[in-house]
């Protein structure tokens, strides 16, 4: 898998149950490949359905074991709430050579929403 590369897109979401529920959520979207942040989008103010369309690219460099997107929820005044995530795991990658669909958002074991997102393995 050394010298391999992925492509990755945080393409959008829908139905975003943010933290606070009385509030619409500011969503942007952050791609970590295990525990390394590895792209942040933009932020999307008040929408439970919003389309990032954004793609960044990292070489492997070992043995990795999944692709996890999470979600947050952006605030001006205090600390970004997390709204939930999603992960994928190398091996579906790899298998398969590209991942097209959407994930459930999943926060404390319940789903809040469902992101659509794209990984393409390149050898």
């Amino acid at each position: 898998m050394a010298g391999s590369a992925i492509e990755g897109w945080g393409k959008s979401a829908s139905g975003l149950i943010g933290p606070d529920l009385l509030d619409v959520p500011d969503p942007y979207c952050r791609v970590y490949l295990d525990d390394k942040q590895i792209m942040k989008t933009k932020h999307k103010k008040n929408d439970k359905s919003p389309v990032w369309n954004e793609k960044t690219g990292v070489t492997l460099t070992g043995e990795r074991q999944k692709v996890r997107f999470e979600v947050m929820d952006k605030d001006t005044l205090s600390r970004d709430d997390f709204v939930g995530e999603a992960v994928l795991e190398m091996e579906e990658i790899e298998s398969s050579g590209t991942v097209d669909r959407s994930l459930p958002l999943i926060r404390k074991g319940k789903q809040v929403g469902v992101i659509f997102i794209a990984v393409n393995f390149l050898q």
